[in-house]
């Protein structure tokens, strides 16, 4: 999973993306919070420039966040997620909460939704390879 360590001083604070989004949307504040975090931003598979699988789903997400934890030996962090990374978050914190000091969740609402943006990710699928222009 792809991360930017914007540095920073006090205990470690991992951001993630919402849906369509990516690191970048968190450089910003990112930046502002450094006087109180070692804070690290993140594109989750199939965003930003991570790498892309067949497999996207709120577990697999969750799993990416605890593998990256284990690889950095990162102790204790801070999660916040927005959106669909508030719902990896969540469920990264709900089925292991001591791996993690705290969870912040940001703009989800605590339910179950039908599936949508499919033609969305049907046209990401597409090989656009032969084409020179759009």
């Amino acid at each position: 999973m792809q991360h930017n360590d914007h540095g920073g001083e006090g205990p470690p604070l991992l951001i993630f993306h919402g849906l369509f989004g990516s690191a970048r949307n968190w450089t910003s504040i990112a930046k502002e919070l450094t006087d109180c975090a070692h804070v690290y931003t993140f594109d989750f598979r199939n965003h930003g420039d991570s790498p892309h699988t067949d497999s996207h789903t709120i577990q697999d997400l969750g799993d990416d966040i605890l593998y990256w934890i284990a690889e950095h030996k990162i102790q204790e962090p801070i999660l916040l997620g927005h959106s669909m990374g508030g719902m990896a978050v969540a469920a990264t914190a709900l089925g292991h909460p001591e791996d993690i000091r705290a969870a912040i969740i940001v703009d989800i609402a605590p339910r179950h939704y039908a599936p949508h943006h499919q033609k969305e990710f049907a046209a990401l699928k597409m090989d656009v390879s032969g084409y020179a222009s759009r």
